[in-house]
């Protein structure tokens, strides 16, 4: 793996042929975690994912689309058609730069430009492959199933007690909200369901359990990744030759 501290002339000599970037978020996750927690995570899963394909590694995109959360302080967002246009202009610059396969991990579900970006951007430029990939690790809960996880809880917690521990707050509280589907978060927002901010029992944090689960959720992303990048390859070397 080579990433952005490296300079030209050392990924020149490494020459890997996969680019890894994430998209994150800056937005508040209750009175515990601080409002870089989603920034953390995709810092440290995308490097370990492109550890594991040896890639290299752009920094995790900060700031895209929060407005779920806008209305608590210190949140952060570009509008979609903004979030569009940026990753539009980050996959060309790789493009132009000869990355044929680009790997776009997307670790706050709020980003929904994500895959929209990647059906445009696959068929704008046919040689190449953008795979994108979800880097929630709540998709892996270890042996310890959590109900009601969705928001600075168990898993993000647990995950930022692994890479950041002191960035931690005591004031913790668990908030799981009755019947109440995801999908409300798109119409009254998170305070409108949750006023701590925390959808989830973050009082069951543990970093061991964290660390577990980012090794756990790269090692699952790598083998989807190198698996997507082999089968579409075949696929299209079937188109051009049929």
């Amino acid at each position: 793996m080579v990433d952005w501290t490296a300079s030209s002339a050392a990924i020149d000599a490494a020459a890997p042929d996969i680019a890894v970037f994430a998209a994150s978020s800056i937005e508040q996750h209750g009175a515990h975690l601080p409002l870089c927690t989603d920034h953390l995570i995709a810092t440290e899963l995308s490097r370990l994912v492109a550890a594991r394909l040896g890639a290299y590694l752009l920094p995790a995109l900060p700031i895209l689309s929060a407005w779920e959360h806008s209305h608590f302080r210190g949140t952060a967002s570009l509008t979609g058609p903004t979030v569009l246009r940026v990753l539009r202009d980050i996959v060309r610059s790789l493009y132009e730069d000869g990355f044929r396969k680009v790997l776009l991990l997307n670790t706050h579900g709020g980003n929904w430009m994500v895959k929209p970006a990647a059906i445009e951007l696959n068929r704008r430029y046919p040689d190449l492959m953008l795979v994108y990939g979800s880097g929630d690790i709540l998709a892996y809960r270890g042996q310890r199933p959590v109900t009601g996880e969705l928001h600075a809880g168990d898993g993000e917690t647990s995950a930022v007690l692994a890479c950041a521990p002191e960035l931690v707050k005591p004031q913790a509280v668990d908030t799981v909200p009755a019947h109440t589907p995801a999908s409300y978060l798109d119409y009254v927002g998170t305070r409108g369901v949750t006023p701590t901010g925390v959808w989830g029992r973050p009082s069951l944090a543990d970093a061991e359990a964290g660390r577990r689960a980012l090794d756990a959720r790269s090692e699952q992303i790598a083998r989807y990744a190198t698996e997507t990048f082999a089968a579409l390859a075949e696929l299209r070397a079937s188109a051009d030759g049929a």
